[in-house]
């Protein structure tokens, strides 16, 4: 929670920075600056306490996965998290969009027609939590990219207000800077592992 209070603080310093009085408090947080919080307390305990308490993975990997979906469908009606309005004059009522229109807030509490964003990254953490756990994956670790994954693609369909870095939203390059932290520590993973099976031969 205070990692993700701190991220939310700064991705909106320009507004805090003239409302200092409104730092300390939790309306607002970040969903990348709380994973992150998050799976740095995980590792710490799993390197602090030796051995790792017993399905702590699991645990921690079920938590990861309801938080995220409890998150998305409680913005539904706070207004966060919106997806951005469409409309049957431009996007046709056959559309993909137009058939999966909502008619929920945004920060405003205005309603509406549009992308229930809220509902796919929900649905896309459950899909992700279900297979890692039909595959006995119990690695919190695992669920980052699939939340990263998963939050990119839903990002182009938000409306909410968020900084544009070039051709992204900011919530976008976290997500890819998460990716790019996974597919680093495969890598390390990998190479450490070939240099085992050598050293075995």
């Amino acid at each position: 929670m205070l990692a993700g209070r701190a991220a939310y603080v700064l991705i909106h310093w320009e507004y805090f920075s003239e409302h200092r009085a409104e730092v300390i408090g939790f309306a607002g947080l970040s969903e990348h600056g709380a994973i992150a919080g998050g799976m740095a307390a995980y590792l710490i305990l799993r390197r602090a306490v030796h051995p790792p308490p017993a399905h702590l993975g699991s645990v921690c990997s079920a938590a990861f996965v309801l938080v995220v979906i409890a998150a998305s469908l409680g913005c539904i009606e706070a207004g966060c998290a919106y997806g951005r309005e469409v409309f049957w004059q431009t996007d046709g009522e056959a559309s993909l969009a137009w058939q999966m229109r909502v008619d929920w807030p945004d920060a405003y509490q205005v309603r509406n027609p549009r992308w229930p964003t809220q509902v796919l990254m929900a649905a896309w953490m459950a899909g992700c939590g279900l297979a890692l756990w039909l595959a006995k994956v119990r690695a919190p670790e695992v669920l980052v990219p699939c939340f990263a994954i998963g939050d990119f693609g839903w990002q182009f369909l938000r409306g909410d207000s968020a900084a544009l870095l070039g051709p992204f939203r900011i919530y976008q390059w976290l997500d890819l800077v998460f990716i790019a932290i996974s597919v680093l520590k495969v890598i390390i993973f990998m190479s450490r592992l070939k240099r085992v099976t050598l050293s075995s031969r």
